[in-house]
């Protein structure tokens, strides 16, 4: 499986906690010029959740679906 990168994703883009198998929208992302392509943080949230989004590193999520303006 190929290694996910930040510019692989954007806002909007669904994606599944590979622990959980639950399935997320990426509300936001947040990266560095200091970090790889591949260390990147993401806040994801699934649809009516009234709580905090949850937060993922990279390699704890896969891309299921594109869904952010390309």
């Amino acid at each position: 499986m190929k290694e996910l990168k930040v510019t692989d994703l954007r806002i909007g883009d669904k994606v599944r906690e590979k622990k959980t198998g639950f399935e997320f929208i990426v509300t936001s992302i947040f990266w560095s010029l200091y970090c790889t392509p591949t260390e990147a943080t993401i806040y994801a949230d699934f649809k009516d959740n009234p709580a905090d989004p949850w937060e993922f590193e990279l390699d704890e999520v896969e891309l299921i679906e594109k869904g952010g303006e390309e």
